[in-house]
């Protein structure tokens, strides 16, 4: 078990990138506007409620709610914050939420599900009409993919949750040409490794399920995403 509230405090170089996204994000929310406060507030992979914490301080959320797959994570989550609800869910199984929400994150949390296209409509679900998805996810692909995937294997991680699993030399020239990296995953109850995660994949799902991306940017090697439905159920653009 992994305690998110350490390596976000911790001052280690190695831990700077996961200390910068977590500032990008509280900026961005800093920057939200909510139009009929007070709101109600879901965090999806809410792991052991530290980030959750500090994103209820800056929101005018009258209710906030955890959910995640580690019961051994939620029952941390529950010692140490006990004014949150938390709830379990499985992302990759239709998910049937207590209720729906006007401001959802799900943060870095959809490069670990097997099912993204069933994850991403699940969240979809998960917000009321007129509200803001917030998601982060690693990129993987590209130059930040290539640095990532050197680094990786040079500290020992390997391929061998990918089906194949393909070569390292195989893998890179994917990623140095410019080729789909998702093909070498199949749907499976969760994953522990990014090889193989597009952040495309979870745009372009966002806008099957009708939602516009009103504001998608790179911070850190980490792709920051906000979409939304109108009032109206049309998408927010």
């Amino acid at each position: 078990m992994i305690d998110h509230s350490r390596i976000y405090r911790s001052r280690s170089p190695l831990h700077w990138h996961h200390r910068r996204r977590l500032r990008s994000v509280l900026e961005l929310i800093d920057g939200l506007s909510f139009g009929s406060p007070p709101i109600a507030y879901a965090d999806v992979g809410c792991s052991n409620g530290y980030v959750t914490c500090r994103i209820v301080e800056r929101l005018p959320a009258a209710e906030a709610a955890g959910f995640d797959y580690s019961e051994e994570l939620l029952a941390e989550a529950r010692r140490h914050h006990p004014a949150i609800r938390f709830y379990r869910v499985d992302l990759n199984k239709t998910v049937e939420w207590p209720r729906r929400y006007d401001f959802v994150s799900c943060l870095e949390t959809l490069e670990h599900v097997g099912d993204l296209e069933r994850a991403v409509r699940n969240l979809a679900a998960a917000l009321a009409p007129g509200g803001t998805l917030l998601i982060s996810v690693p990129i993987e692909i590209g130059a930040w993919g290539t640095l990532k995937f050197l680094a990786k294997r040079s500290l020992g991680y390997g391929l061998q949750e990918l089906p194949g699993p393909p070569s390292s030399l195989q893998y890179l020239r994917k990623l140095l040409v410019g080729r789909p990296i998702s093909v070498l995953r199949d749907a499976r109850k969760n994953w522990s490794t990014h090889f193989g995660f597009d952040y495309r994949d979870v745009e372009a799902k966002l806008e099957e399920c009708g939602l516009g991306i009103a504001r998608a940017e790179t911070r850190a090697g980490n792709r920051i995403i906000l979409a939304g439905r109108r009032e109206d159920g049309s998408a927010a653009r």
